[in-house]
């Protein structure tokens, strides 16, 4: 394994913590059984953007789309590999109790756009989707 592989591995890893990190906190914020407020997923963003990068992870997370139930990740090294993770882990079921509705990580080349309540993927260069 190269030193770059080695690399990846490590940063996949970090997003894998810091997504399982947050079930607990999911979790606790999805009694209601209406969809938490844009407040409640813009904080959501912001702690998570802010646990990866004190893991090392050049990474900005952000709200999108017209209801802000888009969660955006830019992630200059993000690999397929990581996305596959992501949605396979009970945050990807738990954060749509915020209100999410759609995922999309980018690392500004290639953009991969995880539909929640589908659990459907769109890859694509970046230039390519909306």
């Amino acid at each position: 394994m190269t030193s770059k592989q080695h690399f990846g591995t490590v940063l996949a890893s970090s997003l894998a913590l810091a997504l399982f990190t947050f079930v607990p906190a999911v979790q606790s914020q999805t009694l209601p059984q209406q969809p938490a407020s844009p407040d409640a997923r813009s904080s959501y963003a912001t702690t998570m953007e802010r646990q990866m990068r004190a893991q090392g992870t050049d990474v900005r997370v952000q709200l999108d789309g017209d209801a802000l139930d888009t969660l955006r990740v830019e992630w200059p090294t993000v690999h397929r590999s990581d996305i596959y993770r992501f949605v396979t882990s009970p945050v990807a079921k738990q954060i749509q109790h915020l209100g999410f509705s759609k995922v999309i990580f980018t690392n500004g080349s290639h953009r991969w756009e995880y539909n929640l309540t589908q659990e459907s993927m769109i890859s694509a260069p970046e230039t390519l989707l909306p």
